[in-house]
């Protein structure tokens, strides 16, 4: 593949010899890819953002559910000790 500086010519001194409206082509060129490439990394960075957003939505909602799960094992805990708490109420009743 050729790019832009392999086809200007150089003099015996190393001097690029170029002609004002090459050089405005080469310099035109150059924007629109610097262009199209700042366009493609807005894109990425968007999508970038995007995704790291979900991936903080995903772990606030693990975070949530541990949360839950953690009041549902004390809740449970409770209710068993309230369960034998009855039982024992129920069997001492039995015994008088």
């Amino acid at each position: 593949m050729i790019n832009d500086y392999e086809i200007i010519e150089h003099d015996e001194h190393n001097d690029i010899i170029v002609d004002k409206s090459e050089y405005y082509n080469i310099i035109q060129d150059l924007y629109k890819k610097n262009n199209n490439l700042e366009i493609i990394n807005k894109k990425q960075l968007n999508e970038l953002n995007n995704l790291n957003k979900k991936y903080i939505n995903s772990i606030n909602d693990l975070d949530n559910l541990n949360h839950n799960y953690l009041q549902l094992e004390k809740d449970l805990y409770d209710m068993e000790l309230v369960n034998l708490e009855l039982i024992n109420i129920i069997k001492k009743n039995k015994l008088y």
